[in-house]
């Protein structure tokens, strides 16, 4: 009966590993360079300044303080700054970036991305490269470098609307391209 057990078990754990199975990991960094791996990662900033690289895989990625360097890299990332001024980059795909309070540098990389920087701070949007982003942004305080405006409208999700009332100003909305 126990080789049955064991048997099963180690059937079980081949099919997993040899089938592809996504064994997510939960990383904590602790300041400095943090890698993730080539499968779907949560990875967490400290109140340090991080430089976290999260490889592939539809990466869960949330810096904290002082001036992070965050990137999703490949896969369908989520990409959150902290506070502090941070440089927050999505990858190759379809990418959900967002600064916070800071005057932070924001893109989606290439791909079809979801860019929130309406935060009531300052902060700079690049659209990727061949990218199409759907941008959430202050009218009066941001700046947009590579991108190529489709639509521009001051109307708002109401998620975005109560986020935004409760800051100064009101976010916009934007389709914008990046150049080729």
């Amino acid at each position: 009966m126990r080789h049955v057990i064991l048997l099963l078990a180690a059937i079980a754990v081949a099919v997993a590993v040899g089938g592809g199975a996504a064994f997510a990991k939960t990383i904590r960094c602790d300041g400095g360079d943090c890698f993730g791996t080539n499968r779907a990662d949560s990875i967490f900033g400290t109140n340090r300044h991080d430089a976290i690289f999260a490889r592939d895989g539809g990466d869960f990625v949330s810096g904290r303080g002082r001036f992070d360097n965050l990137n999703g890299q490949d896969g369908n990332d989520q990409v959150f700054g902290g506070w502090g001024d941070d440089w927050v980059k999505g990858g190759r795909d379809r990418d959900m970036v967002k600064g916070n309070l800071g005057n932070d540098r924001i893109t989606g990389g290439s791909g079809h991305n979801t860019i929130r920087a309406g935060d009531g701070m300052r902060d700079l949007i690049i659209c990727g490269d061949n990218s199409r982003n759907r941008i959430f942004y202050d009218p009066r305080l941001d700046r947009f470098r590579n991108c190529h405006f489709l639509r521009r409208t001051l109307q708002t999700s109401s998620q975005e609307e109560s986020s935004a009332s409760t800051q100064k100003g009101s976010a916009a909305f934007v389709i914008g391209l990046g150049r080729p």
